[in-house]
């Protein structure tokens, strides 16, 4: 479904001008029904690359390939990311409206997806089916985000991800800043999803134990560079010294 050849993403310093290589030369695929998990530090190129995926971000060199189209070299298969890619963000007070209800913030995908399939669409019984998909109920409708706390902010972000029928959903770092038990809930939320609406998961995160319970195959990604690529129950025969370190810090812990 997803392939990148020889990915390179370069920056402008502010400070001097010179060029900063955020990634070097990244290459890995991504299968239909995959739960990949991109782990590594802070600093590490990992959200860059989640902008990359998404569509935000034209990388400097290499080339993205989705669904077989090449939407960074041709403008007419750009929209094939906008159509089947959406994405969760970690900080779920800022990636939605204030001034919208969760209704309206719902919608939003809703509204587009019936733009994109040109079918009308009862937009009230699908946010109410979308907010029981994500355990929540018609009483929040009219709610705004700060009468939310952060899991149900968080869920209602999720249905609006789910609600545009993706085949690939970007979560970048979508739970570390939920409480442990609250995270354990939404983890549970999302493989249910994935099962119910045959998804596609990239989950950027630095939390390992959260891999180890989603995902199926982890890509270790180390100042730009991908270390190692693993599926998740081989974890413990990882060869890279940069792998084996974060994995001995959940060990230890």
């Amino acid at each position: 479904m997803i392939r990148l050849q020889n990915i390179k993403m370069n920056f402008k310093s502010e400070l001097d001008g010179s060029m900063q290589q955020v990634l070097k030369d990244v290459t890995f695929r991504v299968c239909e029904g995959d739960c990949l998990a991109v782990l590594g530090e802070s600093g590490s190129g990992k959200s860059t690359l989640a902008r990359i995926l998404i569509g935000l971000l034209k990388p400097s060199a290499g080339t993205y390939y989705f669904l077989n189209q090449e939407p960074y070299r041709h403008k007419i298969d750009k929209k094939v990311l906008s159509e089947n890619v959406s994405i969760v963000f970690q900080n779920y007070n800022t990636s939605v409206n204030p001034r919208f209800t969760v209704y309206e913030i719902i919608k939003e995908s809703i509204d587009v997806l019936a733009h994109r399939t040109k079918v009308k669409i009862d937009a009230k019984s699908k946010v109410s089916a979308y907010l029981q998909v994500v355990g929540l109920d018609d009483s929040f409708l009219d709610r705004f985000p700060h009468q939310l706390s952060g899991g149900q902010l968080q869920r209602v972000c999720i249905a609006r991800a789910v609600a545009s029928e993706p085949r690939v959903i970007v979560f970048d770092e979508a739970i570390s800043s939920l409480d442990a038990h609250t995270q354990v809930q939404i983890m549970d939320l999302l493989r249910k999803l994935q099962k119910e609406f045959h998804l596609t998961f990239i989950f950027i995160t630095h939390d390992l134990t959260a891999v180890t319970y989603l995902c199926n195959r982890v890509m270790f990604l180390h100042n730009g560079i991908i270390e190692e690529i693993l599926d998740v129950c081989d974890i413990g025969n990882a060869k890279s010294e940069y792998a084996k370190k974060l994995i001995d810090v959940v060990i230890e812990m």
